[in-house]
């Protein structure tokens, strides 16, 4: 892998590391707007073939929810339609986390630098994320979401405001990375002597 250096020309791992976490949040992303594309498609699919009736019963008329138990498949129905519904909050979530740790990552090295203290917060970033989009997908309570929300925001404005701490290079940077040495110039080739002629 590459040398990662910051604005400085400092050899700099944690950088490589955020990049990492950025990285793995990515393809979290892409895979829940993967899988949301084809439960939504899958539902779609199955209205279009008339599988979910979505006539109402003689006699009721107080809403879906009855009409639903009634019918037949209404109970696979309203499953269905829960399960569109939280894959789409878990890819919001999914891209959330990624434009948050991205803007953080950026602000950053705009700033003075990824350090260790940068690379761990996006470490915890990465895993608290993990966290709220597991809990957007498979439980129902709003306070499991909520009380991560409230844990992850502040570890984002952590890292942005590491970008703006003192000016002065921290023990985690490395040795300068020297500049490239040029090809050695060739010395000039001897001008030909002409024979004189006596």
């Amino acid at each position: 892998m590459g040398t990662f250096t910051d604005k400085n020309g400092w050899e700099n791992n944690y950088l490589q590391s955020s990049l990492v976490a950025l990285f793995a949040l990515l393809v979290i992303w892409a895979t829940s707007l993967i899988f949301s594309e084809f439960v939504r498609r899958r539902d779609e699919l199955d209205r279009s073939e008339g599988r979910y009736p979505t006539a109402p019963v003689a006699g009721r008329t107080s809403g879906t929810s009855e009409t639903s138990e009634l019918l037949p498949g209404g109970a696979r129905q309203s499953a269905r339609n829960e399960v569109v519904y939280r894959a789409e909050k878990t890819t919001n979530a999914a891209r959330d986390a990624v434009l948050m740790l991205l803007v953080a990552l950026t602000v950053t090295e705009i700033g003075y630098g990824a350090t260790a203290a940068t690379a761990v917060l996006t470490w915890i970033f990465f895993g608290l994320s993990l966290l709220w989009i597991l809990s957007l997908l498979l439980t129902d309570l709003i306070w499991a979401p909520v009380g991560i929300e409230i844990i992850t925001f502040p570890v984002i404005v952590a890292i942005l405001a590491l970008a703006f701490r003192s000016a002065s290079l921290p023990p985690s940077y490395t040795k300068p990375i020297p500049p490239p040495i040029p090809p050695p110039i060739p010395p000039p080739s001897p001008s030909p002597v002409r024979p004189t002629v006596t």
